[in-house]
């Protein structure tokens, strides 16, 4: 089962530092009449706010993990004036759940009352008088977060076991996604952090011999000033830790030997880049967060009608 990056993603800032690495995707359902299309970003700084307060991250894509709300109105009175006012309780259902096996791990309720000029304007600012730091919206995210990783000790083995087969498929960003998934508190972390460095260094391979070879393909073609172009374009891609990166000395030099000045330039700054080295460990996380943006889809949580 795919499961969506939650290492290293967008998170609001807050004085609370965050302290899992379990992240839940803040999902608000489109608002319609009279709820104004304003609330509906009210309400996801509400759900980042109760995450941040209680130590948990929060990504923006689509995640298998989510939290949300959905307000109920319970009371409506129309208050004299002038001018006259709208007076509206409601109940303000939040829920932390599982959208792929539709389950739902955490509910919490909370009561506020909105009052405003308009139905609008009483909606909005009953959002507003949500209290995030509530105990009891903490024990409700703990609730989830515990939840979430019992999930993640059950299901990791068969995450690595799936990881390894697109990896084989060099489908290697994938694979390291997946891994990178696994939060800190999983008693399988160590080992899916582990994979997922032994998964960079296949890709760093893999794309070596992929950039040397078109590299080879573009010298051979052109044994000239555009040739030799093209071939440090291929050759700026290869990192020393790649495994073939001796090769690409050797061809570098060679091109290098034949177009003397002209080549000098290109070939310093190929020198140059490969004198940036990235610790590893932030450069797969940041490959896990590229990988998680680009699966921005529609999450489906109709089944809480049900709930």
């Amino acid at each position: 089962m795919l499961l969506v990056v939650a290492i290293g993603c967008f998170i609001c800032c807050y004085a609370q530092e965050i302290k899992s690495t379990v992240a839940l995707q803040i999902v608000v359902e489109d608002m319609v009449e009279p709820f104004p299309a304003a609330g509906k970003a009210q309400m996801e700084a509400k759900l980042s706010s109760i995450l941040t307060r209680n130590g948990v991250q929060s990504t923006n894509w689509q995640n298998q993990f989510f939290i949300t709300a959905h307000v109920v109105p319970q009371t409506k009175d129309v208050l004299a004036g002038p001018p006259p006012q709208v007076a509206e309780v409601m109940d303000v259902v939040f829920y932390i759940g599982d959208s792929y096996n539709q389950i739902i791990f955490a509910t919490e309720t909370q009561t506020v009352r909105g009052v405003g000029t308009t139905d609008a304007k009483c909606y909005l600012n009953g959002l507003t008088n949500i209290k995030t730091n509530s105990t009891k919206l903490a024990a409700f995210v703990e609730e989830g977060r515990k939840k979430i990783i019992a999930y993640y000790d059950a299901q990791a083995p068969s995450m690595m076991d799936k990881a390894r087969s697109l990896a084989q498929m060099h489908d290697y960003e994938q694979a390291i996604w997946m891994m990178m998934t696994i939060p800190s508190e999983c008693k399988y972390y160590q080992q899916a952090l582990d994979l997922g460095v032994e998964f960079y260094n296949d890709m760093l391979k893999f794309q070596c011999h992929q950039n040397l070879a078109a590299a080879k393909a573009a010298w051979m073609a052109n044994y000239d000033k555009d040739g030799a172009l093209a071939a440090a374009e291929y050759l700026s891609l290869i990192i020393p830790e790649s495994g073939c990166y001796e090769d690409a000395e050797t061809l570098s030099a060679e091109i290098k030997s034949r177009m003397r000045e002209d080549y000098d330039f290109e070939i310093r700054k190929y020198e140059d880049t490969l004198g940036l080295k990235k610790d590893i460990i932030s450069t797969i996380r940041e490959i896990g967060v590229a990988y998680g943006m680009n699966q921005r889809s529609h999450t489906n949580l109709g089944f809480l009608r049900y709930w």
